[in-house]
């Protein structure tokens, strides 16, 4: 049941029916449901994982708290991490690697193995929550149903955002809480979502995916443009999906943690990660980061975060090339800026689009190798970017054979930019906007999503990881 399908919005619109005529419940128990058949709609049988990484971490939560010697207080800790990093390894990992190794089947009761979806992110919510109770930064809960819920909660139970229990649990509770306001909100994350992905994502991928896939017939200039074109493609589709995760809240009255801050208006590279994928960072900041010393050994510390980053994407040389490569950029950038502090051989003005142009380039450059299948892949992506082949006659400037589809994606992104460069610069504008205009971007959105959506039920790139 992906977000962008008709199943989806009609499950979303009989959980609000439910909630609305059982007004009088506590919204745990509806919740909890609708988070089963959720997650149950894709695969029943993994749901045993979901669960039972949700018993594992109540189990070790209470345990924890009971205890006062600080020993066992940490076995049991390192117990609970130890079977929920067991579990995601086991899945994500092993056995994917085993079938690509050896193209068997997985004899798991019988059916071919899938990646469970959103395992990596309900697993690190779940030991996040553990963690926060040793430190003593949570206050165990004493119903299982309560952390079940933290744990599935639908909107953002496959690709985040990553929530802590000390905010999210006291929204899961008690009766929904109607306002007009979450209404128009949740409304209007979810059509820009929408847009995002129908118009401009699906689109991208018709263009993107034929080039990275037919690489020996590409030259420097097509796969520049492919690049380009998908970090546009990845950026929309996962601040897609976190968009119609929190707008979907929002209808229930809860509201989820912001993950992405337009990054590609940061003005460094350090800047860049602070506004990408928030929730992800946060955690590797607080549960890895920060306790590895921090500042301490920064160099070192960047370089374990952003290989664990590269992991938690896949086992492959790629991602992990991915993150090695991130690390050293930011290592780089930090070097660099002891060493001239006063950037000011531009005009001010200037500077600030400069800073835009270079973190924009140094993120495709990771892009090159995110996007790539190997690490054959990405040694003849450098073999033909320096090869200097920038022949126009040859770039397919189509999507799909059509010019006009891309003319219609290159316009939305313009629009995309042009509204989050307003954000940018004078805040939260759209709260100061008169109510007509609202009401006629709602309209236009609509029409867009109508008139140029793509409408394939494509799935979202980050349900892969």
């Amino acid at each position: 049941m992906v977000f962008n399908s008709i199943e989806y919005f009609v499950f979303l619109l009989a959980v609000l029916l439910f909630l609305s005529v059982f007004s009088a419940w506590d919204k745990r128990y509806i919740l909890l449901v609708a988070s089963i058949i959720f997650y149950g709609f894709w695969k029943p049988i993994y749901l045993w994982l979901l669960f039972g990484s949700t018993v594992v971490d109540f189990i070790a939560s209470q345990a924890i708290s009971k205890s006062t010697l600080p020993t066992r207080r940490k076995k049991i800790l390192y117990s609970s991490l130890l079977i929920n990093v067991s579990i995601l390894c086991y899945f994500k990992y092993y056995l994917a690697l085993e079938i690509t190794n050896s193209g068997i089947k997985n004899a798991f009761f019988g059916l071919d193995y899938i990646l469970p979806l959103g395992i990596s992110f309900y697993t690190f919510q779940t030991m996040g929550y553990t963690i926060d109770v040793y430190r003593r930064q949570a206050e165990p809960t004493k119903s299982i149903i309560s952390l079940a819920v933290f744990a599935s909660f639908f909107p953002q139970l496959i690709a985040g955002p990553i929530e802590r229990f000390t905010y999210l649990m006291p929204q899961l509770k008690g009766k929904v809480i109607w306002k007009s306001e979450n209404y128009l909100k949740g409304i209007r994350w979810v059509l820009v979502a929408l847009f995002k992905k129908c118009v401009i994502v699906d689109r991208l991928d018709a263009y993107v995916s034929p080039v990275y896939a037919d690489l020996e017939n590409q030259n420097s200039l097509s796969i520049i443009l492919a690049t380009y074109l998908f970090a546009f493609q990845v950026y929309c589709d996962f601040s897609a999906y976190t968009s119609i995760a929190r707008g979907s809240a929002a209808l229930i009255g809860i509201e989820l943690s912001e993950n992405f801050k337009r990054p590609f208006f940061a003005n460094s590279m350090r800047d860049f990660w602070k506004r990408w994928h928030m929730s992800f960072f946060r955690w590797l900041k607080d549960y890895i980061y920060l306790p590895l010393g921090g500042r301490k050994s920064w160099k070192t510390n960047v370089v374990i975060i952003f290989l664990i980053s590269g992991i938690w994407h896949g086992l492959s040389w790629n991602f992990l090339l991915w993150g090695l490569v991130n690390a050293l950029i930011l290592i780089s950038e930090n070097a660099i800026q002891k060493r001239f502090p006063q950037f000011n051989f531009l005009p001010k003005k200037l500077e600030k689009w400069f800073l835009h142009v270079y973190v924009f380039h140094f993120f495709c450059v990771g892009l090159l190798l995110f996007r790539s299948e190997s690490i054959a892949d990405v040694h003849l992506i450098f073999q033909i970017l320096l090869s200097g082949n920038f022949e126009f006659s040859d770039l397919h400037w189509g999507i799909g054979g059509s010019r006009y589809e891309m003319v219609v994606v290159l316009f939305s992104i313009l629009c995309l930019l042009i509204c989050e460069y307003y954000q940018e610069s004078r805040g939260y504008f759209w709260e100061q906007l008169p109510r007509n205009t609202k009401t006629i971007i709602y309209y236009l959105l609509i029409l867009g999503i109508l008139i140029w959506g793509w409408f394939d039920d494509t799935s979202f790139i980050y349900f892969e990881f």
